[in-house]
């Protein structure tokens, strides 16, 4: 449990660092948002590792570039994503989890969505169709399962997170 409490805090204390500096910026998504990928690389250069989930971690090319972070396989290359290039992600179509769903988040116990007002590809391209959104839902829950089974810690992860 000791173990599980510090990896929860790290998260908690990283969730908060990118708040504070202003790299976090969620916003509940009320109504419509338009969104298409503006291949700018801000997503890509997180001081916060990327966590893999488990179904991330059977592609071999992710796995070449991941080490372990409190106990998370993550991908982290000084700040920047392995890879991430000029022209946008080399593995767009295999990209992990939490990339598929940048910039929305959801929150499991309040079930709303949130979005980052940060990324320049908010409010551009085609509205964000339900199905999107369901999509979202299943990426971001099989992230939230990937760090913790615990619901207190989830919650107080998800606190920090979306207050």
């Amino acid at each position: 449990m000791e173990k599980t409490n510090k990896k929860v805090n790290k998260i908690i204390s990283e969730i908060r660092k990118l708040k504070r500096n202003g790299f976090l910026k969620l916003k509940p998504l009320d109504g419509e948002v338009r969104f298409k990928c503006q291949r700018c690389g801000k997503c890509c250069n997180s001081p916060l590792p990327i966590i893999l989930t488990k179904e991330d971690q059977k592609n071999t090319e992710v796995i070449k570039k991941s080490s372990t972070w409190y106990g998370f396989k993550v991908l982290k290359g000084n700040g920047k994503c392995p890879f991430f290039e000029k022209r946008g992600c080399k593995i767009y179509s295999k990209r992990p989890t939490v990339c598929k769903a940048y910039p929305f988040h959801y929150d499991p116990f309040t079930k709303k969505f949130y979005f980052d007002e940060n990324c320049p590809g908010i409010g551009h391209g085609k509205i964000v169709s339900q199905q999107k959104l369901r999509e979202i839902k299943n990426y971001r829950l099989s992230f939230w399962r990937s760090i913790t089974s615990d619901t207190k810690s989830l919650l107080k992860i998800c606190q920090a997170f979306f207050l």
